[in-house]
Formats: C-alpha cells, structure tokens, sequence
C-alpha cells in the first residue's frame, strides 16, 4: 500500500493549508507533521475505500488532533529558555489546532468513529502524565508507556477499521520508528531516571550499555511484528521506512562525528 513522496507532500501541504493562521504562523514556526503517522494513517483509510472526500476529512481531522498534541508538548513550565509570551503563545497554537479537530469531527456522521478517537487521545494523555511526573519505574514499564503515548490514537482508529496488520502496524511498526528516530531523548530519559541496572557504568561506556538495550528491545518488536503478520510482503513497504529511518539517523550521527 504505497503512496508516492508527490502524494505525501500535497497531503502535508493541504494540512498546512487548513492549520494556517496568520498571526501564529508570524509568531510560532509551523508545527512538524510526522511522515511515518501520517503514512500510517493514509494506510489505515485507504484500506476502506472511502470517498476521496471522506477519506481527506478523516486524514485532516485525525492529524488536527496529533499536531494539537504535539504542540502541547512542547510547552514545559519548567522551562526557563522558554519566554513567558511565547510559552503562552504555544498553549494558544494547541488550543486552536485541537479546535480545528473538533470543528472537523461535527462534519462527520460516524459516532462510534469519534468515541475511538476519544478513547486514543485519553490513553495519550495518561502515560504523557505518567512519562512527565516520573511514575514508571523500569524500562519495559518506560517503553510501554511511549508506546501508548505514541500509538494510541491510531490503534483506536484501526480497531475501528476492523483491520488486525494496521493495528498491529499502529503499534509496533510506528513504536519501533519512534523509538529509532528519537533514541537519544529516549536514552536520556532511561538514564536521568535510572531506568536500568547498570552499576557504577559512566560516560560513553552507559551511553552504549543504554543503547544496546534499546537496540535489543526494537530487535525484538521487529520480531513480533514479522511473527505476528505472517506474510511480509503485506508490508513491505512499512519495513523498508524502517530502513530508511535507521540509516538516516545512523548519517546524521556520522555527519555529527565529522
């Protein structure tokens, strides 16, 4: 279920078009759409042969709502770097996204549809809490709870769907890409809360010690993830964007050695 680069830019761009506002976008730069959610998300539609309308109001509606998130995650209280103004300002873009999501779900007739959705975005909200005050306690209790924050809201759509490989893609597919694009914020989030047992372990020698871990946990999503689909081919094209994104983070750390 491939869509070309030209078909994920106009989509982006159409998004972009629909969350522009003048004043904020003079002010706050444009919140970062996610290529791997959004891929995910076309996939999930187009498995159901929607009207093309249809299919472009789920697209949006779905993404007001992740750019919403995103957006909120950035504001940080305890963020000193951050300017009173522009930390208002942040709140205020997040504030306007989420009610463009709404806005978009009074257009849509589907009620069970939007109870989904609902219920993805509160187990977001719950682990961003747990993740934010420092409830969890182990790694695999860390990585349980990113994975929920991360891929809640499209395993509650593809559950919709009655579709088993995009739900199973919604979790461990998206996870695993996630996990590979931001393994530093991961790494240091696991050491700051001593997440693993690494005894007396400093510098570059815990660095490698928490990324082998991390490394060894994706080896075994992946896994689960080929066991549970049975027929890789089916996706293909998933599996390939993993490759793309582990060897485009393994250049940028190569072009930071330099």
């Amino acid at each position: 279920m491939q869509f070309s680069k030209k078909y994920i830019t106009e989509m982006k761009e159409k998004i972009y078009n629909k969350i522009h506002h003048s004043f904020l976008s003079s002010q706050l730069e444009l919140p970062e759409i996610d290529n791997d959610k959004l891929y995910l998300l076309l996939s999930i539609l187009r498995f159901q042969d929607l009207p093309r309308a249809q299919f472009e109001t789920y697209a949006t509606s779905v993404m007001f709502i992740q750019i919403a998130l995103d957006t909120h995650d950035l504001v940080k209280n305890d963020d000193e770097y951050m300017q009173h103004k522009k930390r208002q300002l942040t709140v205020l873009a997040g504030d306007f996204y989420s009610g463009l999501y709404y806005y978009s779900l009074s257009h849509l007739p589907n009620i069970q549809m939007i109870r989904n959705l609902a219920e993805g975005i509160k187990i977001v909200n719950e682990n961003k809490i747990r993740i934010y005050n420092k409830e969890v306690h182990s790694f695999e209790e860390y990585m349980s709870c990113m994975m929920k924050k991360e891929t809640a809201i499209y395993q509650k759509l593809a559950r919709y769907f009655h579709h088993p490989i995009s739900e199973l893609l919604s979790s461990n597919w998206l996870h695993i890409n996630q996990i590979i694009k931001e393994k530093e914020k991961y790494m240091n989030y696991i050491k700051e809360n001593d997440l693993l047992e690494y005894s007396n372990l400093k510098g570059e020698k815990l660095n490698r010690f928490v990324g082998k871990q991390i490394d060894a946990y994706i080896d075994s999503m992946y896994s689960q993830l080929i066991e549970m689909v049975k027929e890789p081919s089916l996706i293909e094209d998933f599996l390939e964007l993993i490759a793309f994104n582990k060897n485009n983070v393994n250049s940028t750390f190569l072009e930071i050695d330099r």
